[in-house]
């Protein structure tokens, strides 16, 4: 069965289900009743998976039940009812899942929370791992809140590695849309085609401080390391922009940068980018700024 045909999701491809259900068109009150769900195999994203079983439905409190997953790139118990959802994946092989396309070994496996609530809603991943041919880099928890209200969207998340703020007034979903309307299609719009999607940029304002990224620059980028105080800092105020990115020190294989600052903003209806740092090592040569 072609389910991605069926459906007109194109990231669904063939499947193999044999399922038990029931269903209570009330007006108001809907109500769905998986009794038993069996996947031989289902194909997502490219990758066929097998091994799926579950149960649960779906009522007034919304979507509820069990859902197990034993394949050999990805191991997952998720469970939940009442908006409140939790997973526990004890194995994830990124590289059979296509999310790593490097060579080597790439793994990770955490356990994770998802509430949601009328205007907030809480992410938390705990005990992250992540495995490549050097060994396991230990993340630790990350915990994430997204706040919703009349004025703006804020979102926090707070990490043993970093701490990130961020305010959004028309929701995270305009972002890029805000930082092209700021910038590209402010200054250089000849790079577009489509005139209609110009606009002025929503307010925003970000900020990223990195505290030990050690573990996680060693998984995704080796030859990266960051010591000292690193931090970003990005803001959009009624189509003006300022942005910001300092750190003590910066490396990458044998180029060192340090009291490394990028200063950018769009006034004078241009775009301008400045860049510093007081010492730039590399290789052998060092150079004092």
């Amino acid at each position: 069965l072609d389910l991605g045909r069926i459906t007109g999701i194109k990231e669904i491809g063939n499947c193999n289900i044999v399922a038990g259900a029931s269903a209570e068109l009330i007006p108001g009150n809907p109500r769905i009743t998986v009794d038993s769900l069996r996947a031989g195999s289902i194909t997502l994203l490219g990758h066929e998976y097998h091994g799926i079983y579950g149960k649960g439905g779906y009522g007034k409190m919304g979507p509820y039940g069990t859902l197990i997953i034993d394949d050999p790139s990805l191991r997952m118990v998720a469970s939940g009812e009442r908006m409140r959802y939790t997973f526990s994946v004890p194995e994830i092989d990124l590289k059979a899942l296509a999310i790593d396309t490097r060579e080597g070994v790439s793994a990770a496996s955490f356990n994770a929370g998802l509430n949601f609530y009328k205007d907030h809603c809480e992410l938390g991943l705990y005990g992250l791992k992540l495995k490549d041919d050097s060994g396991i880099h230990d993340l630790g928890n990350i915990r994430a809140d997204s706040f919703r209200d009349a004025q703006a969207q804020r979102i926090t998340i707070n990490s043993a590695f970093a701490t990130a703020k961020a305010e959004f007034s028309a929701g995270v979903a305009s972002f890029i849309k805000d930082i092209q309307s700021a910038t590209t299609r402010r200054e250089l719009d000849v790079l577009y085609k489509d005139k209609t999607e110009e606009r002025t940029a929503s307010d925003c304002s970000i900020s990223f401080d990195v505290t030990d990224a050690g573990a996680l620059l060693a998984f995704l980028f080796p030859d990266l390391s960051l010591r000292g105080n690193t931090a970003l800092d990005l803001d959009i105020k009624d189509g003006l922009l300022t942005g910001r990115v300092i750190s003590e020190n910066v490396a990458y294989k044998n180029i060192s940068l340090r009291n490394f600052a990028a200063l950018a903003d769009n006034a004078g209806d241009r775009l301008n980018l400045s860049l510093g740092s007081s010492d730039i090592h590399l290789g052998g040569i060092s150079l004092n700024t």
